[in-house]
């Protein structure tokens, strides 16, 4: 059997249960936060924050109160409707009466260390879910949208054709849904095994050839054009331009550059700034789980800018575009869909800051050009950094 349609068969079989488990937490959950004798409490005021609220109020749960260990972001908490959440102590929050729903809104190596923490108050029910907001992803994708999720999955999978990146897409089912029965074809897989390095530039840089424009989407402090210049060895390339949003990450980018050969130097553009559909004025957050990640968010602590690609580079050839900016990814590519569709440059976009990006990234890029042929590649041995790539012609 093909494994498509071993990866689709082996999801039919665990989907029923999966939606049986959502509803039933999705009923429970909205109950609980509708009674005004209760409460509910988001632990971790970080960005993953911000996104998990969206989705709660998405799915109909009002959050009452966050907390975090951390007193930096104490204060008020504006939510995507308008309504102000206080951002207290751990103690204010769980300590009193109401009874308590208390959600994990913080990166699963921390749940140990908060669960000991939580021993300490009287907790109705606690919601430690992997990926908080690829959880409540999948609770709206198989309890309140129209479209059955089977059907999401057959679409998902008829994005590629190549052995690997369904491996790719099956390793990601695996972890997101703790699967188990899997089928034997199947049990052999790891990401540690898909791992191929280096990341944006696969097989050394094979697919380049000479490049007029290089567009660097989230350059964090310059890696990604490191491993252009020194993994791959090319420097045939006309114009390299980096954009980072986080103000300090920029000023290590900076850094970075201002190392390189003169021959190199002269050719790389950089921005303090992101992309994003429209040019507008943000707030950037620092990520919790890497020192100089960073994510425009309506809570951020810095003001920065974000821009368009099509106004930067109207009537310009750009032949490269890799993106990484923390699940604005669909976002910047609506905002390069003329450039896009005018150079038809090879794409390298990041799809795993959300389930959602799984559908929508190679989606963006299909509109923008039907002709383009897309594959996955993973570059970790854990679950991060799965890209798309795009490109005119075979991947052989």
């Amino acid at each position: 059997m093909k494994i498509k349609e071993l990866i689709y068969q082996c999801l039919e079989e665990h989907v029923p249960q999966m939606k049986k488990e959502r509803e039933e937490n999705l009923i429970r959950w909205r109950n609980w936060s509708r009674d005004p004798d209760k409460k509910v409490v988001v632990f971790g005021a970080s960005a993953m924050c911000e996104i998990c609220i969206r989705h709660l109020e998405n799915l109909g749960i009002k959050v009452d109160i966050i907390c975090d260990n951390n007193r930096d972001p104490y204060g008020e908490f504006v939510t995507d409707n308008g309504r102000t959440i206080k951002i207290v102590s751990v103690e204010e929050a769980l300590s009193g009466g109401h009874e308590k729903m208390c959600i994990l809104a913080v990166g699963a190596q921390h749940f140990p260390a908060v669960s000991a923490q939580l021993e300490r108050y009287q907790i109705s029910e606690c919601v430690m879910k992997w990926h908080l907001d690829f959880y409540l992803e999948t609770v709206a994708m198989m309890c309140t949208q129209s479209t059955p999720f089977m059907e999401k999955i057959r679409e998902l999978l008829g994005f590629y054709d190549d052995e690997e990146s369904l491996q790719i897409l099956w390793q990601h089912f695996l972890i997101l849904f703790e699967l188990n029965h899997i089928p034997e074809e199947l049990q052999s897989l790891s990401m540690e095994k898909l791992c191929v390095r280096p990341q944006y530039f696969l097989e050394d840089g094979k697919y380049l050839g000479k490049q007029d424009i290089m567009v660097d989407c989230g350059a964090y402090i310059g890696d990604t054009l490191e491993d252009l210049i020194y993994k791959t060895k090319n420097h045939d390339f006309n114009q390299y331009d980096c954009y980072e949003l986080f103000p300090s990450t920029y000023e290590e980018l900076r850094k970075t550059v201002e190392k390189l050969p003169d021959e190199i130097q002269k050719k790389v553009r950089i921005f303090n700034a992101g992309v994003g559909e429209d040019n507008a004025r943000v707030y950037a957050m620092n990520g919790s789980t890497t020192q100089h990640s960073s994510s425009a968010l309506r809570n951020g602590d810095t003001e920065t800018k974000i821009i368009r690609l099509d106004d930067a580079y109207n009537g310009k050839n750009v032949t490269f575009i890799k993106m990484d900016i923390e699940g604005s990814e669909q976002a910047a590519l609506r905002g390069a869909k003329n450039v896009i569709a005018r150079c038809r440059p090879l794409c390298a976009v990041c799809i795993y800051h959300s389930f959602a990006a799984f559908w929508e990234v190679p989606q963006l890029l299909r509109e923008c050009v039907p002709e383009y042929s897309m594959i996955l590649r993973h570059h970790t041995t854990f679950w991060d950094d799965s890209v798309c790539y795009a490109k005119i012609g075979e991947w052989t």
